[in-house]
């Protein structure tokens, strides 16, 4: 049985039922995903990855990540300083997943730089 008021087989209704739940920030995320092929460093370098194309296509996103993840390292800080100098606390859960980028690319640049 439905609540009152809620009409049968309509999802937009559905979704309206359901908790609001913060979305994650996209900045994080691709950070963390360019961040990969930096800490592969080690099979890339070694050649332990298998030839051809998986090779050359890992090789490719490394060369890639080593230039944009510093980057965007940089603005996960601007981001970073940004929301804690306004303090508000509904973006905690933002500023949570910022951090998470930021450590996940600093991370990936120190393996980047143990590597070579």
């Amino acid at each position: 049985m439905l609540p009152q008021g809620v009409e049968p087989s309509t999802r937009s209704n559905v979704a309206s039922l359901l908790p609001d739940r913060p979305k994650r920030p996209i900045l994080p995320q691709v950070l963390l995903l360019m961040s990969v092929p930096l800490y592969l460093g080690y099979l890339i370098k070694h050649e332990l990855l298998p030839a051809g194309v998986i090779f050359a296509l890992a090789y490719s996103w490394a060369v890639l990540s080593f230039i944009l993840v510093p980057v965007l390292c940089f603005v996960e800080g601007i981001v970073l300083v940004r929301g804690w100098l306004r303090g508000s606390p509904d973006q905690a859960h933002s500023l949570a997943w910022h951090l998470v980028g930021l450590g996940g690319g600093l991370g990936a640049m120190l393996a980047a730089f143990a590597v070579r």
